[in-house]
């Protein structure tokens, strides 16, 4: 079974690289798109001097301020840049970027496009590369990689110069239609070309497999939702679930607004397997960590362990170095938030992710992450949410869950609630990690908590 979220409980990072392993290679392109890094600023600064790229793209004139502005860019979440290559050939750049029309820069934008409109830049910088009809055939390509990583996105736009006759007609080419001429005033031009490329309106039926589909019936339009609920020391409890996909913007600051939770659940847990087990930072060179370990575990800086992997935990939650084929997985994938919040002061307690793939089994979800406040253990809030999943969703059959080796608390308590432990996971050559599994069939202790959780009706 293929996991439907990241496999982080217990270990966000490990579980980001498990995931990874499940490389979905691009079948007959052309092109290649690969994530600016800081690594490709050299050769940027190298095609911005050629003519035929400056003449249609204004960059600053100074490197350090080119530098800095494509630094920001690869730290942005709204604007995104690639690397165009053709096999191991650097020839261009593209970028798509979401537009925000709070901000005066898009003012100029008809208000007829749709919210799931972005826009998208590029150029040929490799002068060998140009007059091959490259230009036609990578933006189209760019597309289609567009709707596998955001597959909400319905509309794309550009906006050349109306005097760039030859890139008008390339995109002409590509499908896109004129909307009309603007007036931008984004120095050095004055005037922009409108051109929008609509795609066909997804069937969802072939995006989703019968499992999703038949949630989606039963939830019907409901995308949030509370219930009440007792822990095991009777005071009350609020859950709150929230159905959402990697590419709304309530699933973005959910993600913000749990991270401090996450590292405060996490850390301890991380720190307890890497102090049990150092060999395994010593033994990866590509270890973020192993700089500290290389001289000996005898003089590691333990406090700046902490430091490294808290910031570590919170990159991982927050995808911020998740390769593309993470997000084409987690595209495709149902995905809720159940959070448990304190009944009379609304504080966050503790949650769960979880999620359900198009891969995955009929009535299988995945659990990634659970999380719970440390000073809030021992209440049964795991045992909450868990059984929340039976109450949200008719038909589950099958939960699967992961912690490190090290975690013998959650071991124990997953084992209590039902939970037994899978066979070593063949992905994980190093054996770090366990595989709990939650078969309905089997045990009906989550099923029994679910019936006393009482919807709050709004």
């Amino acid at each position: 079974m293929k996991l439907s979220l990241l496999l982080i409980t217990g270990s966000l990072i490990a579980g980001l690289l498990v995931f990874q392993a499940f490389m979905i290679e691009q079948k007959q392109k052309e092109f290649v798109f690969k994530k600016l890094t800081q690594d490709d600023i050299p050769l940027l600064r190298k095609w911005f001097k050629e003519p035929h790229v400056a003449q249609w793209w204004p960059t600053p004139e100074e490197d350090e301020d080119i530098i800095e502005e494509f630094l920001v860019r690869i730290r942005s979440k709204v604007k995104f840049g690639y690397i165009i290559s053709t096999k191991e050939t650097p020839i261009g750049y593209i970028q798509y970027y979401y537009i925000d029309r709070k901000n005066e820069k898009f003012s100029w934008l008809p208000a007829e496009l749709p919210e799931t409109t972005v826009g998208t830049d590029q150029f040929i910088g490799d002068q060998n590369s140009l007059g091959k009809g490259y230009g036609t055939r990578f933006v189209k390509e760019f597309i289609d990689y567009l709707h596998d990583i955001e597959p909400t996105i319905t509309t794309v736009i550009v906006d050349p110069d109306p005097k760039n006759e030859r890139a008008i007609k390339s995109y002409e080419k590509v499908g896109f239609k004129k909307v009309g001429v603007y007036t931008v005033h984004t120095e050095p031009f004055e005037q922009a070309l409108l051109m929008r490329y609509d795609r066909e309106e997804p069937d969802l039926e072939k995006k989703l497999s019968a499992w999703q589909l038949s949630v989606e019936k039963a939830l019907g339009t409901k995308k949030s939702g509370q219930f009440e609920a007792t822990d095991k020391t009777d005071k009350p409890v609020i859950l709150e679930w929230l159905k959402t996909n990697v590419h709304e913007p309530v699933y973005v600051q959910k993600i913000h607004a749990t991270a401090d939770l996450i590292v405060s659940a996490f850390l301890p847990v991380d720190m307890r397997f890497i102090k049990a087990h150092p060999e395994e930072i010593l033994a990866d060179k590509g270890d973020p960590l192993y700089p500290l370990f290389k001289n000996g575990v005898e003089s590691v800086d333990w406090k700046l362990v902490e430091e490294k992997q808290s910031t570590a935990i919170r990159s991982g939650w927050w995808l911020k170095n998740a390769e593309d084929v993470v997000m084409r997985e987690l595209a495709n994938t149902i995905i809720f938030f159940v959070e448990a919040k304190d009944h009379a002061t609304n504080k966050s307690l503790g949650f769960i992710g979880c999620g359900i793939n198009a891969d995955d089994p009929q009535g299988a979800v995945a659990v990634e992450p659970l999380a719970i406040a440390p000073e809030e253990q021992q209440r049964g809030l795991g045992k909450l949410l868990l059984s929340s999943i039976f109450r949200l969703l008719p038909g589950v059959t099958y939960i699967r869950l992961g912690t490190n080796k090290t975690n013998d608390v959650a071991i124990a308590a997953y084992t209590a609630l039902g939970f037994t432990q899978r066979p070593a996971d063949p992905t994980d050559p190093k054996n770090t990690k366990v595989i709990m599994e939650y078969q309905a069939e089997k045990s009906d202790i989550l099923q029994k908590t679910a019936t006393s959780l009482v919807p709050i009706e709004k």
